[in-house]
């Protein structure tokens, strides 16, 4: 939701070539399972807290012990989902160059509604997919 707004900022600039998005492709991809797996103990310690498993004065102690486990734990998570990150990577280096080309469209119609429309339909996919998928496609991508 923000590419389309952050390049409607700025129209007065070249489209980007397909070079650059998959490079910025490529880091979303390998980034994604990094940061992931950094921020998975944190998050379990919030979810535990909200279900009360922990009590309040707690949470503090255990965010601390989570920040501990962050990095064995983004190593982990990044070996397992590599795969999945670059996946992801590769999509979010298409969207990018798609959007790219669509905000800077001469034709208004397209510059204006094209990227929005782009957005949703990739997005209602992603989430489509991901919900009513087969379950082993979806196991296999991770």
């Amino acid at each position: 939701m923000a590419a389309p707004v952050s390049y409607m900022l700025g129209k007065g600039r070249p489209p980007r070539n397909w070079q650059v998005c998959f490079v910025w492709g490529l880091a979303f991809g390998l980034l994604l399972p990094v940061i992931t797996g950094a921020l998975l103990p944190s998050s379990v310690v919030v979810m535990d807290w909200n279900r009360d498993l922990i009590p309040a004065g707690g949470v503090p102690s255990e965010l601390l012990s989570a920040q501990f486990r962050a990095p064995l734990n983004s190593f982990v998570y990044t070996s397992l989902n590599i795969t999945t990150g670059l996946i992801f990577g590769a999509v979010f280096g298409l969207g990018f160059w798609v959007i790219n080309r669509l905000t800077l469209a001469a034709n208004l119609a397209v510059s204006r509604y094209g990227p929005w429309i782009f957005t949703f339909t990739l997005g209602a996919t992603a989430v489509s997919l991901a919900s009513y998928g087969p379950p082993d496609t979806l196991a296999r991508l991770g």
